[in-house]
């Protein structure tokens, strides 16, 4: 009976140990939202594909994702920098195994939580929520026409971002998906 007892407690305890941030569970990069699909893989530290290029290095993720430049820095719980020719100032914390974060890109409020089985943010008029379903995030994107369905797969070569990297992609990645859900220029 202890036994019993013990595997169920651990079966079913919170993974205390477990990391903060998000799932990452696929090869490649994936990002689908309404008639937008991107996909990139991982080549010589960079992520590539059609409309994507973006590195990775030391604290910092820069290239272009959709057109628009990138150029975040990622460290010491913030993300600044610039996506496009707007403004990125974001603090994140890790609050029991998922990354909090808020701020501003330009004028525009953003907030969110980046977790193993949660994705959300306010973003800007924008609202995206995804949950973890099988190998990707997957939810809806709102920016008031109506909401669309969107998609989320984050690549393991790409997992042991910190947790500052993790939140500056996944914002740059629901940003994109919002410009071009918005129709607005980054």
């Amino acid at each position: 009976m202890p036994r019993r007892f013990a595997l169920a407690v651990l079966l079913l305890a919170p993974a205390a140990a477990s990391r903060a941030g998000a799932s990452f569970t696929e090869t490649d990069l994936y990002l689908q939202a309404g008639g937008l699909q991107v996909s990139a893989v991982e080549l010589a530290g960079e992520l590539r594909g059609d409309g994507v290029r973006l590195r990775r290095t030391g604290g910092r993720l820069s290239g272009d994702l959709l057109g628009t430049a990138v150029d975040l820095r990622a460290q010491a719980g913030r993300v600044t920098g610039t996506f496009g020719d707007q403004a990125v100032e974001l603090r994140i914390t890790d609050s029991s195994g998922a990354l909090a974060y808020d701020g501003l890109v330009e004028d525009q409020r953003v907030s969110g939580i980046v977790s193993p089985m949660i994705v959300s943010g306010a973003l800007g008029t924008c609202t995206a929520t995804l949950g973890l379903i099988g190998r990707a995030y997957q939810g809806m994107l709102d920016c008031g026409a109506g909401p669309r369905q969107l998609t989320l797969a984050l690549p393991t070569a790409l997992s042991d971002a910190t947790n500052e990297e993790q939140v500056a992609l996944v914002v740059a990645l629901l940003w994109a998906a919002r410009e071009q859900a918005a129709g607005t220029p980054t």
